[in-house]
């Protein structure tokens, strides 16, 4: 197996996540408490490409769209031929999900 060495510098930056403590519903105890995230908003993969060129490695648009794209691409296609995918920034298992139905027939999971 080729192993290949992280690109990755890095870099000193401070990096947030902001949180408030709740009561953990799931126990009796009313100390018991449980750190929720604070979510600052969405990001789709505009935001990504956007923080891509602000990284201004001398890539154009179109080649950040492109690599991004092929990445998605070989993730999906690994994942629907059952591969468990660990990327470094998430981990992700295929699985089936619905009711079977019948002769092995799988469904809709609104049946």
């Amino acid at each position: 197996m080729r192993r290949f060495a992280s690109p990755i510098k890095h870099i000193d930056m401070a990096n947030t996540l902001k949180g408030w403590m709740a009561p953990n519903t799931v126990t009796a105890d009313p100390n018991d408490k449980i750190l929720v995230l604070e979510s600052t908003s969405k990001a789709d993969i505009n935001k990504v490409y956007e923080e891509m060129l602000a990284e201004d490695t001398g890539l154009r648009i179109e080649t950040i769209v492109h690599v991004v794209t092929l990445y998605q691409r070989i993730c999906a296609r690994l994942l629907m031929n059952g591969w468990q995918l660990n990327t470094g920034l998430f981990y992700a298992v295929p699985r089936f999900l619905g009711v079977i139905i019948g002769g092995g027939e799988v469904g809709c999971t609104e049946k």
